[in-house]
């Protein structure tokens, strides 16, 4: 993962995040997006693949929802699989 040093801060940033706008819009943020835990999984299980490690939140907007969602998508995660 490639990471980027802003200015002389001493902070280093990742170049690639995931932004959780999309995940669970309700209200005057509903335009933006309202994926659901199953649309959500899809897109974490993909940047997790590509090592995402810095995931952008905006519970500002959308009370918690976003939360609601990370948590339950993480928690399918930890769940053993059952064979096909």
């Amino acid at each position: 993962m490639l990471h980027r040093f802003p200015g002389k801060s001493g902070l280093y940033i990742p170049q690639m995040y995931l932004g959780t706008m999309t995940f669970g819009g309700k209200g005057f943020c509903e335009p933006n997006g309202k994926l659901s835990v199953s649309g959500a999984e899809t897109i974490l299980d993909k940047a997790l693949d590509v090592v995402v490690n810095f995931i952008d939140k905006v519970n500002a907007f959308y009370k918690g929802e976003v939360d609601m969602i990370l948590i339950n998508v993480i928690q399918s995660q930890s769940k053993p699989k059952k064979s096909p």
